[in-house]
C-alpha cells in the first residue's frame, strides 16, 4: 500500500490526527491501526471528508509518466505503482475468482 498523506494534509489543515479521530467517534490510536496497512475505502473517504479532500488526494502524487492507480477488490484498495504490483494483483484476484490465466 502506498502511504497515505494524512498527516501532511493534517498540517495543510491546521488539525491533528486527533482531530479526525473525533470527527470519526473513535480513539486515535484506532484511526492510526485502520489506517496503516490496507485501510478500508470507507474509512479513506470518511477521512477525506473531515480533511475536505477527495479521496485520491490521501494518496502521494505519483510521477509522470510512472504506472500509478488504485483498484479497490472485495472491500481493499491496492495501489498500484509497479507492473510487478499489477501482475501480482491480477493474480490474487485470479485466485480468488478461480480464474485461470490465459494461455499464450
Amino acid at each position: 500500500m502506498s502511504k497515505l498523506r494524512v498527516k501532511e494534509l493534517c498540517k495543510l489543515k491546521g488539525m491533528s490526527m486527533q482531530d479526525i479521530a473525533t470527527a470519526l467517534h473513535i480513539n486515535r490510536v484506532n484511526l492510526s491501526n485502520s489506517l496503516n496497512g490496507n485501510p478500508t475505502l470507507d474509512r479513506l473517504r470518511q477521512v477525506a471528508e473531515v480533511l475536505g479532500v477527495e479521496v485520491s488526494e490521501l494518496f502521494q502524487t505519483p510521477r509522470i509518466n510512472e504506472l500509478s492507480g488504485f483498484v479497490e477488490f472485495r472491500g481493499d484498495i491496492f495501489k498500484i505503482n509497479t507492473p510487478e504490483d499489477l501482475f501480482t494483483l491480477t493474480e490474487k484476484v485470479r485466485q480468488a475468482l478461480s480464474i485461470e490465466p490465459e494461455k499464450k
